[in-house]
């Protein structure tokens, strides 16, 4: 679940637990303002009513004095530069909610064993194409499989599967890729490393990076 959500979960229970004894709360939510290329740290304030209605939303900067957002620009969740890929330059890609899993060779690894894999789930913002997603698979003697599509694309060393791209909202993408290394691999090949890169043309991130053997 993306640090936004989860923020979010814990403001409204802490609104409900203390609903009975105040007439209102103050949300607040650190968030970075970006416009014309200036990334400024701010923080978002919010009455809320006991019922839960949002009845006004300002923002304020470190010295407390209110700012004017309405010019436009880019709002992301947290502190400007807080973090990888957190929050994004205007425009540009950035990850809301990624999920992992990486298989672990035991030691010493079974005698069936025949390859090693790693999934990675996430939605990314500001991408609107499954051509702007691109996973890789680099084993050191053969050429690059690389892959900007559903589909997959295998080799000696191993394979790439793009499984799916969905368009979850105008700007949000969720995708899902799967790369598989074969084991023992031939020594040729190692290291073998991996990755999904977001690009759309303002930016771009690196959604996941790893590497097998």
């Amino acid at each position: 679940m993306a640090m936004e959500r989860v923020f979010s979960t814990l403001i409204w229970l802490s609104v409900f637990q203390y609903a009975g004894a105040q007439q209102f709360s103050i949300v607040d939510e650190p968030v970075c303002w970006s416009i014309s290329g200036v990334d400024s740290s701010l923080t978002r304030a919010t009455y809320v009513s006991v019922t839960g209605l949002h009845l006004t939303t300002f923002y304020i900067n470190a010295a407390g004095a209110a700012v004017d957002v309405s010019a436009g620009g880019n709002l992301s969740f947290g502190i400007c530069n807080c973090c990888v890929n957190v929050p994004p330059t205007q425009g540009a890609p950035y990850i809301d909610t990624i999920f992992t899993s990486i298989q672990i060779i035991p030691v010493p690894p079974p005698p069936d064993l025949d390859s090693v894999q790693a999934y990675v789930y996430a939605q990314v913002e500001n991408i609107t194409d499954v051509s702007q997603v691109t996973a890789c698979l680099d084993a050191a003697d053969l050429p690059a499989m690389c892959l900007s599509t559903v589909g997959n694309q295998a080799d000696a060393a191993g394979r790439v599967i793009f499984i799916t791209y969905t368009q979850l909202t105008a700007t949000k993408a969720e995708i899902e890729v799967r790369f598989w290394a074969y084991f023992p691999g031939n020594l040729s090949h190692n290291p073998i490393p991996y990755d999904v890169v977001a690009d759309n043309g303002a930016g771009s991130i690196v959604i996941f990076s790893g590497q097998f053997y």
